[in-house]
Order: C-alpha cells, then structure tokens, then sequence
C-alpha cells in the first residue's frame, strides 16, 4: 500500500483518538465551553477528576469506530489493481441499481412502509436503502460517475470492434437514464441540482477513456443532443411524479438557516478546542436559541463542513486541511500525467471518477450530511482510494503507457 494512503487513514482517526486521550483537570477544565461540566461535577465531587478532550466521551468512540470501516475499505481499494478497482466501482453500480429497483416499490406503496427501511424517512419519495432522500440522490450521483469509469475501462475498441463498444456503450446509457431519473424521484433539491455537475464530469470520464473519439458525436450533434434533453425535460415536468419534484424547488419554508445560527453560537463557545467528534447533537441543545425551539429536535446541523468545525476545532480543520489538500494534489499530479501520456485511458477514467465523486459529496455537504451516511462514507473511501496510483508490481510490463487494451 502507498505510504500516502497509510498517512490519509492516520490523518483520518487521529482526531477521535486525540479526542479521547484522558487529560488532567488542570488542562481538561481550561479548555473552551467545559464550564457547564466542572459544575456539574462539582456537585459530585469529581470535577478534580481526569477527564478526555471530547465533552461526549462516547459518543466521540461511536464516531470512531464509525471510521473504522471506511478506513479499511480505503486502504484495501488503495492496494487493487486496474481491474480490482473497475470491478469495485462496478459493484457500486450494481449496489445503485439495485436501489432504485427497492425504490420502485417504495414509491409503488405510496405513503406505505412496507418497502422502507427505515422507521423515520422520507415517505412518497425514492429512497432505496438510505435513510433519506439527499442521501439517497448522492449515491445515485456516484453510481454514475462510477459507471463512467467502468465504461472507459472497457475493451480498447479499434476499428475492428466499434460495434462491441457500441453495443456497450447503449447499455450503459440505458443504466445511466435509470441512475439520472432516480435522482430526480429523490425530490432532493442539492441533489438534483448537483446533476449539473456529475452529469458533465460522466461525459468528460467518458470522452477522454474512450480511444475512438472520433467516432463520437461532434459539437454540433451534441448541442442537439442536449436540446432535445431539454425539450424532454419540460415534457416529464407535465408528470405528475415530475412536477412533485418541482414544486419542492419553490418550497421556502426550510428552517436549515435557523440551525446554522445556532450551530454558529456553540462553535464559538466550543472554539478552538471543538466539543468532540458526535457531541452536536446535546451542544446544540444547550446553545439553541429559545425562539427557535419546536417540538423537533435537531440531530445534524444540516451543514457538516460547520458540524465538523464545531466537534473538531481548529486542530481538525488543519487535518481536514490536509487530507484534502492531498487528495487535490494526488488528482492534479494525476491529470499532467495523463495530459503527458504517462497515465493511461483507465487509470485516469478512475481518477476523475473518484475526484468527481469527493466533489459532489464535498458541495452537498454544504446543506447536508452525506458522510454521516456509513454507506457513503464507505464510497467516499473508494473514492479517495481512486487517487492514489497503481503500485509498480500492479502495472502491465512496460509501465504505464497509455490504452494498453483491455483491462
């Protein structure tokens, strides 16, 4: 394994195990926010005692073992070789169409459970084996861009076998129209507007892992490809499973804004130190405005870039900092290799998956918690795994010269 990818877990568990390392009272009680706690204590008489950095003990273990699986996963997608990784990102597909195909019932049942999962989900809405609809969205997203990938690593395609990519090539747009309007029957609004960055990225995935370019349709044909998307999209908006979904784009009664205020006072209280990795949830309650108090509880900050600063603290954003700031530069080393030839058609198709992937769960963060998710935690680590090179004794004989055949 890459000793890059052995640095990216450690980075990854190093905060939850800080988290957790017993501190003595001197230090435990200066930290930010620990107030309410010495004076809980004292009413024991135990506030002398030692006490971890996290303010939520067990719920920070709970977070880390939470890691532990996608951590192992990154590390053996990491060690695979070309044709490991396709069949990996193949079963991403496999797992996506399998959901949407729960999701057909669910949506058959209407406003009934028996096909759902989950006791508290999102009733009348495609939700496949996710607990919730943004979720749910994002894993279809990634089943495209995976889908992509798989697709450019298939057979080299010479002149010779034109009809086989071709035959291909149908097959996968039908599974691609499949994963798109899935999407759509999310009903999630970041989700659906985030199509209009994976579909372009699954375009461009193919495009450049597809060594009969030339045969592909040309600008102008593809501009008419995309009007006649349009024309069909106003055409399904006359549905009315479609226009359902339109009409949550109009819906202005989200109380996300709320939660970020509030979000924003506990950090503060909580920083630089952070509360601890799973503590939002009773440091929110504390800091919880009172007109902003319903019957409703609130589990996430619907934000998870500010719910990771609030539980990890400056010390964990440098870590993040560093964990993306790899993975940027793992994909940027990759793409000059690839415009120099020095990375072929598959390696670089799995690395723009993967890199596509992050992105998309990275914006979604911004509104949502899809990493909270333990099944698209586990495809974010497939993801990252994507960015690390193939190891020497995994590539063909001759290196990694560009379109060596099929994979």
């Amino acid at each position: 394994i890459d000793r890059r990818a052995w640095l990216l877990a450690g980075l990854v568990v190093a905060v939850p195990l800080v988290q957790l390392v017993p501190l003595p009272p001197s230090l435990w009680q200066a930290l930010p926010g620990r107030e309410r706690e010495v004076a809980a204590l004292a009413l024991v008489g135990a506030e002398n005692s030692w006490m971890p950095w996290s303010q939520t003990p067990s719920r920070t273990l709970a977070a880390l073992l939470a890691m532990l699986p996608p951590v192992v996963l990154f590390l053996l997608a990491a060690r695979l070789g070309r044709r490991g990784r396709s069949l990996l990102l193949a079963t991403i597909v496999a797992g996506c169409l399998a959901s949407i195909a729960l999701g057909a019932l669910q949506l058959a049942s209407g406003e009934g459970t028996d096909w759902r999962l989950y006791a508290n989900t999102h009733l009348t809405w495609l939700t496949g084996f996710q607990s919730n609809r943004n979720a749910q969205a994002d894993v279809l997203i990634a089943g495209l861009l995976a889908l992509a990938a798989v697709h450019a690593a298939g057979p080299r395609g010479d002149g010779s076998e034109y009809g086989e990519r071709r035959g291909l090539g149908a097959g996968a747009a039908v599974i691609a129209l499949l994963l798109l309007a899935g999407a759509v029957l999310t009903g999630s609004r970041m989700g659906i507007a985030l199509l209009a960055l994976g579909v372009p990225l699954a375009l461009l995935i193919v495009w450049q892992g597809n060594p009969l370019r030339a045969r592909l349709p040309g600008p102008a044909l593809l501009a008419v490809g995309v009007a006649g998307l349009a024309v069909l999209a106003a055409g399904l908006l006359q549905l009315p499973a479609v226009s359902r979904v339109a009409d949550r784009f109009l819906n202005d009664g989200d109380s996300r804004a709320l939660i970020w205020d509030d979000t924003r006072v506990a950090l503060a209280e909580a920083w630089p130190a952070g509360s601890g990795l799973g503590s939002f949830e009773p440091v929110f309650a504390a800091s919880e405005s009172l007109e902003n108090v319903t019957t409703r509880y609130h589990a996430r900050a619907h934000n998870d870039w500010l719910e990771f600063a609030l539980e990890a603290g400056l010390p964990g954003l440098i870590v993040l900092g560093a964990i993306v700031g790899l993975l940027a530069w793992l994909a940027v080393r990759g793409m000059l290799a690839r415009a120099r030839g020095a990375l072929d058609r598959v390696e670089a198709a799995q690395l723009l998956a993967g890199s596509g992937i992050l992105l998309v769960l990275g914006l979604h963060s911004l509104v949502d918690y899809p990493l909270r998710s333990m099944s698209l935690a586990c495809v974010a680590a497939v993801a990252a795994a994507m960015h690390f090179p193939l190891m020497t004794s995994m590539r063909p004989h001759g290196g990694g010269a560009p379109d060596r055949g099929p994979v």
